[in-house]
């Protein structure tokens, strides 16, 4: 069993699993036995259950995980995965919506670069006891250090900003897709990457829909926010997320319905760092709505 694992023997695991996410705010080893446990029970994420027509690109400066549609193109969905975490967690999404989304949908999965400081793949930098003695202080009910947190520009975010921006052009240029059919998402740090780049594009993208998330360099958002105005937004978060407070998709709300004059589609669930079955069941109808 994963008692007699090494730490770094358990991390392979867990991330080969697709639960690398999970990694994040985990400080005791018993914790990470637990999850271990978990990882080999569920076993290896799928390999060979790509829908038809998915294939590897680079794109920007990512390798992605590309399934095309049957019919030529018109609508792409993008989804970030979190830190620490692999593209393959999100690509089940494809399959389990395809029914419910116009046939020409197009999906794109980028893959984090790993950062050899951070021993995890990230799509910019974390400092790791920081956020996690942001979050302990937030569970305690003090939220004045996580809030100070959102507001700085962390290292790496303006390259993966641009990286992001370029990734969405590569997109329009190599398939033909318009910028407001393409809609950006993410989980956890994904999420904030997703939306950072979704407000440093000239125009509005098709739509943005973020999973545990929360807002980062909150006075650029409030002023980027300005030109976005009445962009389609889905926030969702659960109630008992251990690793990003439940706060934050609060102040993220809050922040987009202010400057972004929009009405946020704002899912609460019991989970925890998680997309959440409540998410899972309404995303169908928001993508659908968005794509026509």
């Amino acid at each position: 069993m994963a008692e007699k694992m090494t730490t770094s023997e358990m991390k392979e695991l867990i991330k080969s699993a697709g639960m690398g996410s999970k990694l994040v705010g985990i400080c005791e080893k018993e914790q990470l036995i637990q999850l271990a446990n978990e990882a080999l029970k569920k076993g290896p994420a799928p390999k060979g259950s790509l829908p038809p027509g998915s294939h590897q690109k680079k794109l920007s400066c990512w390798d992605c995980e590309i399934i095309m549609p049957k019919e030529t193109p018109r609508n792409c969905i993008v989804i970030m995965h979190g830190f620490g975490a692999t593209n393959s967690d999100f690509i089940p999404f494809a399959r389990a919506f395809e029914e419910h989304l116009p046939r020409d949908t197009m999906w794109v999965f980028p893959q984090a670069n790993p950062d050899p400081e951070l021993g995890a793949t990230a799509w910019w930098k974390i400092n790791v006891p920081e956020w996690m003695s942001a979050v302990y202080a937030a569970k305690t009910g003090g939220t004045d250090t996580l809030a100070s947190l959102i507001r700085k520009e962390h290292a790496g975010l303006p390259a993966a900003r641009e990286s992001g921006v370029k990734l969405v052009n590569d997109i329009m240029s190599q398939f033909g897709i318009a910028n407001d059919k393409i809609h950006l998402s993410g989980f956890s740090q994904g999420a904030m990457t997703a939306m950072d780049i979704a407000l440093s594009l000239p125009s509005p993208c098709g739509s943005v829909a973020l999973f545990s998330g929360a807002p980062i360099v909150v006075e650029q958002w409030s002023e980027k926010l300005q030109s976005k105005k009445g962009m389609k937004v889905l926030v969702s978060h659960g109630e008992s997320d251990p690793v990003l407070p439940f706060v934050g998709s609060q102040w993220l709300v809050d922040l987009i319905e202010k400057h972004g004059d929009t009405k946020v589609t704002y899912v609460k669930h019991s989970g925890g760092h998680d997309v959440g079955r409540p998410t899972m069941s309404l995303l169908p109808k928001f993508w659908s709505e968005s794509l026509n």
